[in-house]
């Protein structure tokens, strides 16, 4: 009898696991815009009861919202066979492990309906601050269920990154994870806010377009167009060297103005010396999927740079 429990319980953290992976929970740079709006919020607000639930019902929007879409991108994944082929080569970067619908841990019917059960969470965890806040925002709610509905169908639906606008859409989306939350917790905006939300925007750009090129082979045989799979290599590497030149030129020329905290660049370093070695493993020695693993390492040096900037620059 105990074994039996005991086997149960187990069986049930690995359906857990299994379903948390399809969601891609491990990629937590999407929620970064959180703690960047709270650290752009003035210290009565940041410790506001009413402004920490707010911000804790928008992550729960965005972590649902992105595993719907994960969720969804894998089932595209598994029935065009772009999974199986990126994937054929398991290795700790790329392991059978990650894909649940790979490895046979669930169906292709228990995976949408995740995704839809997931999709469903985060739009009313989206639009149930409105509820809460002092300041109501029409265009923020319309936007916030239009991209949300957007991001979700990434992959299926109008199968954004199969007709050639992921890229932007990945921009856009992450962006407004910042610019949203702060409108709707201020009733207000600003050039700042708007910045920080597109360099989010553009770090994680930079380890999309390692990622893609990595499949982009793979990607042409399915029809699926980013831009990795459309342009030539000289084109495409111009392209990724292009992301890290605008998030540099952002950030350099915003500080100059005061439209940034002028100790960002200073507290980038870290990140922009990753950035040298992320070049040199893509770009150079063309370890596409390593250059995508610095990135995400990148991505975690900048978030804590630009929080920290915000914590310093006396907005508290």
């Amino acid at each position: 009898m105990g074994q039996t429990l005991s086997l149960g319980h187990s069986i049930g953290w690995q359906r857990i696991g299994a379903f948390a992976r399809l969601a891609k929970v491990q990629v937590w740079q999407h929620w970064y815009g959180i703690p960047v709006v709270w650290s752009l919020l003035p210290a009565q607000q940041a410790g506001s009861p009413r402004v920490i639930a707010m911000l804790a019902l928008m992550l729960l929007s965005i972590v649902c919202v992105m595993g719907a879409t994960a969720a969804f991108d894998d089932v595209s994944g598994w029935r065009d066979g772009t999974d199986m082929a990126n994937y054929r080569q398991s290795n700790p970067v790329r392991s059978f492990h990650r894909k649940p619908l790979l490895t046979g841990e669930m169906s292709e019917a228990e995976a949408l309906t995740f995704g839809r059960i997931a999709l469903a969470v985060g739009l009313a965890a989206g639009v149930a601050p409105y509820l809460l806040g002092a300041v109501w925002s029409p265009w923020v709610l319309v936007v916030f269920l239009v991209i949300a509905m957007a991001a979700a169908q990434y992959s299926a639906g109008l199968r954004l990154s199969y007709a050639g606008g992921g890229e932007l859409l990945l921009v856009i989306a992450t962006s407004l994870t910042v610019v949203l939350p702060y409108a709707s917790i201020t009733g207000s905006m600003s050039w700042r806010v708007v910045l920080e939300g597109l360099l989010l925007g553009l770090f994680l750009l930079q380890v999309s377009a390692f990622s893609n090129t990595a499949d982009a082979a793979n990607d042409r045989l399915a029809h699926r167009r980013t831009l990795a799979a459309r342009l030539p290599d000289k084109a495409n590497r111009f392209f990724i060297a292009s992301t890290f030149g605008a998030a540099w030129v952002l950030v350099l020329v915003g500080a100059s103005v005061h439209a940034l905290p002028v100790l960002l660049p200073l507290l980038l370093i870290a990140a922009w010396a990753i950035n040298a070695v992320q070049l040199r493993e893509g770009l150079v020695r063309r370890h596409w999927l390593g250059a995508r693993t610095l990135g995400f390492r990148a991505f975690d040096a900048g978030c804590a740079g630009v929080v920290a900037a915000n914590l310093l620059s006396g907005v508290r």
